[in-house]
């Protein structure tokens, strides 16, 4: 009977080594072939981007669940390494979309 208690202790510690490297990983830019490496946060702008062509910045960083602080922070640096560009809307010039 010892062990299955031992067994039960253990658990969250397993658990709570496994949360802390998953997010260590969403920490870490990765090469995904593009020749920049890309934080997490930046190939989910990039794929919501190209899942939604139609979508100007503030509706991608809503589908995204984060605020226009970060969507515009996440697009200046896509901006700088050359894998997303912005345009203005001519009618509303608020509004800023993504290619």
């Amino acid at each position: 009977m010892g062990r299955k208690n031992a067994s039960f202790t253990e658990l969250p510690e397993q658990f709570d080594r496994i949360v802390n490297k998953y997010n260590s990983l969403q920490e870490r830019p990765l090469d995904y072939g593009c020749g920049e490496d890309l934080y997490p946060s930046e190939i989910h702008v990039v794929e919501a981007v190209g899942k939604h062509p139609e979508a100007h910045m503030a509706e991608i960083g809503r589908i995204l669940g984060v605020t226009r602080g970060a969507i515009q922070q996440t697009v200046d640096r896509l901006v700088k390494k050359g894998l997303v560009e912005k345009f203005m809307d001519e009618s509303d010039r608020k509004r800023v979309y993504l290619e």
